[in-house]
């Protein structure tokens, strides 16, 4: 199962991100996963016990009602829900939640062409350059996603876990059917800041891209948002070139 579809709502239960009407929603992992078990099974009672293994399958469970509340707020939040007057999420006191709306399981369709790909979030020399990695991460995500028609389709980095290096991504991704894994450094000197990236396929872990970028030692925002440009046309390129053959 890939798509979890309810309403003007799409669930991707393989990379934990939420959709409505085509607009990303923003919620954490940990949330998407406690919606993902209660929308596949609409209507039917999901026990306390059964959402802490699926969502803290690890076994520590110090601060689970937190944790739990937590979820329920954010995917409230993400829903547009209330809990005195739920129209998605029904809590039942002391038993545990019930999904009120129809949902259909579907495979996930994207066009022929499209690639996944995920952002391992960019590392930095220094603490000079940390804010300028960033916001390089986050723009570049918002170009890749720009155009209706990219080739790409960027799947959130929340699926990594946490990982910053690509050995301990690979096996994320991969799960994740994801296509590409993108990595970059952020580098600064007296003339100014660099940034080198590379592209990885993530099915034999084989270079099929890299370049470098500069910006001014004094990088603004508009410098910024202007190498995350660049980067974004390089990177589509390269992606759209390897889907060719």
């Amino acid at each position: 199962m890939a798509l979890v579809v309810f309403g003007q709502f799409e669930l991707d239960t393989r990379s934990l991100e939420l959709w409505k009407d085509g607009r990303k929603v923003p919620i954490r992992p940990q949330p998407c996963r406690m919606l993902a078990l209660l929308a596949s099974q609409p209507g039917r009672l999901v026990t306390r016990e059964e959402v802490r293994q699926v969502v803290w399958p690890s076994g520590v469970f110090v601060r689970f009602d937190l944790g739990l509340n937590s979820c329920l707020k954010q995917i409230r939040r993400a829903l547009g829900d209330t809990a005195s007057s739920p129209m998605y999420l029904e809590t039942l006191n002391g038993r545990g939640y019930r999904f009120m709306r129809d949902a259909t399981m579907a495979a996930e369709v994207a066009h022929p062409s499209q690639r996944r790909l995920t952002i391992l979030p960019f590392t930095h020399a220094g603490d000079a350059t940390q804010p300028f990695a960033d916001s390089l991460t986050d723009d570049l995500a918002r170009h890749l996603t720009r155009e209706e028609t990219s080739p790409l389709v960027v799947v959130d980095a929340s699926i990594l876990g946490g990982a910053t290096s690509v050995r301990a991504a690979v096996q994320a991704v991969r799960s994740a059917d994801v296509d590409f894994l993108l990595r970059g450094r952020v580098r600064s000197d007296a003339h100014g800041i660099r940034v080198t990236a590379s592209l990885l396929a993530t099915l034999d872990l084989s270079h099929v891209w890299a370049d470098a970028f500069d910006a001014p030692v004094s990088s603004g925002l508009d410098a910024q948002d202007r190498v995350a440009s660049d980067l974004a046309h390089a990177v589509t390129a390269a992606c759209a070139a390897v889907s060719a053959h």
